[in-house]
C-alpha cells in the first residue's frame, strides 16, 4: 500500500490495471522499497489504458495518440532485473582433531543452563 501510494496509483485503480494490492505487505528495507515504487512507475508509464465506451473518455484513459501507436505486445511486459550477487572469496582449510571433537551445541547448551540457573546455584555458597 505504501508502495502504491509513493507511486501515485489509487488502490482501487491499482486493481483494475492488474497490479495486486496486499494490505499486510510490509517493506523490509528501504532500497527494495523505492526498487518497487520504480517499477510501478515504469509499468503505469508504459500501461495504455483503453476507455470502456469508444468515445467516452474518464479520468485515468490514455489519449487519442496514446491509443492510436498502440500495438499488441508479446512476450512479458517487463522483465524484473534480479540484484547481482555479490560472490566474497572464502578461505578453505583442514579440520583438525581439535576442531572435529568440539561439540559446539552440547557447550552453547551448557552455558545457557549455566547463565540461568546462576543465582539459585550460588545463593548456598553466598549464605
Amino acid at each position: 500500500m505504501k508502495e502504491l501510494k509513493e507511486a501515485k496509483i489509487n488502490p482501487k485503480e491499482a486493481r483494475q490495471i492488474g497490479i495486486c494490492v496486499d494490505k499486510r505487505r510490509r517493506n523490509t528495507s528501504v532500497e527494495s522499497f523505492q526498487n518497487n515504487v520504480q517499477r510501478l512507475k515504469a509499468y503505469r508509464a508504459r500501461l495504455i489504458v483503453f476507455p470502456r465506451r469508444r468515445n467516452k473518455f474518464k479520468n485515468g484513459d490514455s489519449k487519442k495518440a496514446e491509443l492510436a501507436r498502440a500495438t499488441q505486445l508479446k512476450g512479458p511486459l517487463m522483465e524484473v532485473a534480479a540484484p547481482s550477487k555479490v560472490i566474497t572469496e572464502c578461505e578453505f582449510m583442514t579440520v583438525s582433531k581439535d576442531l572435529s571433537s568440539n561439540e559446539a551445541y552440547k557447550t552453547l547448551r551448557a552455558e545457557r543452563i549455566k547463565k540461568r540457573y546462576f543465582g539459585k546455584r550460588n545463593k548456598p555458597a553466598e549464605e
